[in-house]
């Protein structure tokens, strides 16, 4: 009898000791599944800081706005006698179109230095390239429209034509209609595409055309003698 009540304590010292084993072991797997836990947190912390980082770099490189349409709204007033009235309002609406799109290139511009820091995922450096591309586009046709209207007529004439055949030119209601806001980046493509056989053929005898094939529009154009920054540079990032 003795035996087996020896025998019992002992089963049950070796019960105690085992269960709380067990509850040491549930104690550090929860640590380690807390310590887990907290790496992520820090892996993610520190890829979203790396990544704002990343993002203030692209940034910096962007003009804050797009300014070109008000110098060559200028440029415009200067030459209003040279083209035909039909002409100048056409064109105009175009301008309208470039003031659009500055407005959306302000916009995103100002989204994206707000909140490259707290939400970098969510920060598509793409979609400001591309309007900033359209936009640069924009005004090379235009300085082109503005600075040959009493120059080269024939290079006038060619742009100003793929401009309307595109439709660049149809009123909002028009555009609307035929769903051509969501098409504006592929026809301002094909605009492009085919006015690059004549921006060839005429660069030699063109500087503002040299200096277009040579880059020099990018953020400082001269537009032939308008003069003209189409661009703000100015630094905005350490204000927010």
């Amino acid at each position: 009898m003795e035996k087996s009540n020896n025998i019992i304590a002992e089963l049950n010292e070796k019960y105690l000791h085992f269960s709380n084993k067990i509850e040491e072991c549930k104690g550090l797997e929860s640590n380690l599944e807390q310590k887990i836990s907290n790496i992520k947190q820090y892996n993610n912390a520190i890829e979203s800081t790396a990544l704002s980082i990343s993002l203030e770099n692209d940034l910096a490189k962007f003009p804050s706005q797009a300014i070109g349409s008000i110098n060559l709204y200028n440029g415009l007033n200067e030459k209003y006698n040279n083209f035909d009235e039909s002409q100048f309002n056409k064109i105009i609406r175009f301008v309208h179109l470039i003031e659009e799109n500055e407005k959306t290139y302000r916009k995103t511009y100002i989204n994206f230095t707000k909140n490259y820091i707290q939400s970098p995922h969510e920060i598509e450096m793409d979609v400001l390239f591309n309007i900033k591309d359209k936009l640069d586009k924009f005004y090379i046709l235009l300085g082109i429209l503005v600075k040959e209207v009493d120059g080269d007529l024939v290079l006038f004439n060619k742009v100003y034509n793929q401009l309307e055949d595109a439709g660049f030119f149809m009123s909002v209601p028009e555009k609307v209609n035929q769903e051509y806001l969501s098409q504006i980046s592929q026809k301002l493509s094909d605009v492009m595409e085919g006015l690059s056989a004549i921006f060839k053929s005429l660069e030699e005898s063109n500087v503002l055309l040299r200096n277009i094939r040579q880059g020099i529009n990018e953020t400082n154009s001269e537009l032939g003698g308008l003069n003209a920054s189409m661009w703000d540079v100015s630094w905005e990032l350490s204000n927010k």
